[in-house]
C-alpha cells in the first residue's frame, strides 16, 4: 500500500512538472507572436528626381503625397505628422542668413498661435554645413525645419509633428540620419 501511494504521488509531480513546462512553452510561444505582429518595418522613400532617399519608421505609416512644390512630400493620417523636402540652388541667394531668416519669418506667419520660436541655429548633419529653427504653433503642433547644403544645393527638410498623437519629433535625428543623397 505504501508502495502504491509513492507511485501516485511520484506519478502526480511528474505530471505536474509536464504540464507546467506545457504552459511555459505555450505562454512564451504566444508572446513572441504577439511581439512579431506589433513590428512593422520602416519605410524607404525617394525623391521625385531620385536625388536623396530616406527613411521612415513604419509605425507612423507614412503616404507619400503627389505635391510639385516638394521634392518629397510624406504624410502620417494618423499621426498628423510630415516631412516636406525642397531644393534651393544656391547660387540663387545672395546672403544666406538673410534668406534664411526671411524664409523663417514667412513660414512662420502661415501659422496660428506660434510660441517657442528658436534662433537660427548652425550644425553639421551627416558632414554637411546645415541650419536650422524650430517652433510650436496651435495646441501641440512642432514644426522643425532643416536647410542642409550639399553640392551646391540647399535641401530644405520640413517636419510637421502634431505632438499629442503618437509624438513623431523624438524620431526626427533617426530620420535625418538616414538621409541619403543620391
Amino acid at each position: 500500500m505504501l508502495n502504491k501511494k509513492f507511485f501516485s504521488k511520484k506519478f502526480l509531480i511528474i505530471f505536474l512538472i509536464i504540464a507546467v513546462i506545457i504552459f511555459l512553452i505555450i505562454f512564451f510561444s504566444f508572446k513572441k507572436e504577439k511581439k512579431q505582429d506589433y513590428h512593422v518595418e520602416d519605410t524607404v522613400f525617394n525623391s521625385s528626381d531620385s536625388s536623396l532617399s530616406l527613411t521612415l519608421p513604419g509605425e507612423f505609416k507614412f503616404e507619400e503625397k503627389k505635391d510639385d512644390n516638394f521634392l518629397l512630400a510624406v504624410e502620417s493620417p494618423s499621426t498628423e505628422a510630415g516631412v516636406y523636402i525642397s531644393s534651393i540652388p544656391a547660387s540663387s541667394i545672395r546672403d544666406v542668413s538673410k534668406f534664411i531668416e526671411d524664409e523663417k519669418d514667412d513660414f512662420i506667419s502661415h501659422f496660428n498661435n506660434t510660441s517657442n520660436v528658436s534662433n537660427i541655429s548652425q550644425l553639421t548633419i551627416q558632414g554637411f554645413s546645415s541650419s536650422n529653427y524650430h517652433f510650436n504653433y496651435g495646441d501641440n503642433g512642432y514644426v522643425d525645419v532643416y536647410w542642409i547644403l550639399k553640392d551646391s544645393i540647399y535641401y530644405v527638410i520640413d517636419f510637421r509633428v502634431n505632438k499629442e498623437l503618437n509624438d513623431f519629433s523624438t524620431h526626427i535625428n533617426d530620420v535625418l540620419t538616414s538621409l541619403k543623397f543620391n
